[in-house]
């Protein structure tokens, strides 16, 4: 209804990601929307934040279902995510105001 033709997105979803309302949904699906996904460094960083923003918020893997949906499809990314979220990686740059370079090294 927005007029949009093309959607980009860095990383799939298990929890609530909707690109198969592109193909199910018959009004959004005659519609034409083009979806393309991001470079696989692209997508595996994207992730690797989401899940580290998620920590940050206080959830924990085995106790929140969105975390767990992304753990169950993304078990390695995860992983690495909660490993620098402990060891405060990310908040020790964030303080001292370091370039989103240094974060996605970081994440890699």
């Amino acid at each position: 209804m927005s007029g949009v033709r093309a959607v980009e997105y860095a990383a799939p979803d298990p929890w609530a990601g909707c690109t198969h309302l592109l193909t199910d949904d018959p009004y959004v699906s005659c519609k034409g929307i083009r979806v393309g996904r991001a470079p696989e460094d692209v997508q595996r960083a994207a992730l690797r934040l989401m899940v580290h923003a998620l920590l940050d918020e206080g959830r924990a893997l085995g106790t929140n279902s969105v975390l767990d949906s992304f753990h169950s499809e993304h078990p390695q990314d995860v992983e690495l995510a909660a490993h620098v979220h402990h060891a405060g990686t990310l908040a020790a740059l964030r303080e001292r105001r370091a370039p989103l370079a240094d974060a996605l090294a970081a994440l890699a």
